[in-house]
């Protein structure tokens, strides 16, 4: 009986989340004070299509799309950056994720890579991609500017002497509206080489 109290309690709190927000098992430990109940609760609400599980733990209510005639799911940006929010942790794109969002790369990683000031670890989704979070160098989360963040990571990723012409092309464009004032307040941050390069092309659209 008691077990039917606290399903109904979870249905009404997952009925007032907005359609494709995505939510935790702690969402209810207030509420229901066993996990393995909640556990148990939340499967039978998956397990009846209430609820979708994206990975361990992890839950949305998903959104429908009549056009498409299915349902729409949180992609795994939106997880990695909810799973941040929970555990009120920094994250910053890595790798190939930062050349996504810079341009810089077309290629869709299996594997989604953040630097974290929180705990290092991988969650495996439900379509088999991957949210790895990776420690970050103190450093990192230092930036004012996080356009100036992402290119350096991004350059970094790349390498020096693997850097392409529109690659370079691609990166004035980016930090087109970024001055000199705006730089210097994040210059002692950058690497060398990566300051030698973006100093110049500071100083050409000054």
């Amino acid at each position: 009986m008691k077990t039917k109290s606290y399903q109904k309690t979870i249905e009404n709190s997952i009925a007032a989340f907005e359609k494709g927000e995505i939510f935790f098992l702690e969402n209810f430990i207030n509420k229901v004070p066993d996990r393995n109940t909640i556990r148990v609760i939340l499967h039978r609400l998956v397990t009846d299509s209430t609820i979708v599980r994206l990975a361990q733990g992890v839950f949305t209510k998903p959104k429908f799309s009549s056009l498409l005639h299915k349902k729409i799911l949180p992609d795994a940006d939106q997880v990695a950056h909810a799973i941040a929010r929970r555990d009120r942790a920094r994250i910053v794109y890595a790798g190939n994720m930062a050349l996504n969002m810079l341009g810089l790369s077309t290629q869709v990683p299996m594997k989604v890579v953040y630097y974290t000031d929180g705990s290092p670890r991988s969650i495996t989704l439900y379509d088999t991609r991957v949210i790895i979070f990776k420690s970050g160098y103190p450093k990192l989360f230092s930036y004012r500017n996080s356009i100036l963040q992402l290119v350096v990571i991004g350059m970094r990723y790349i390498g020096k002497r693997n850097l392409e012409q529109w690659q370079l092309d691609r990166v004035k464009f980016v930090i087109g509206n970024i001055d000199a004032v705006t730089y210097e307040k994040d210059r002692m941050l950058i690497p060398e080489w990566i300051d030698n390069i973006l100093l110049h092309i500071i100083q050409e659209e000054s």
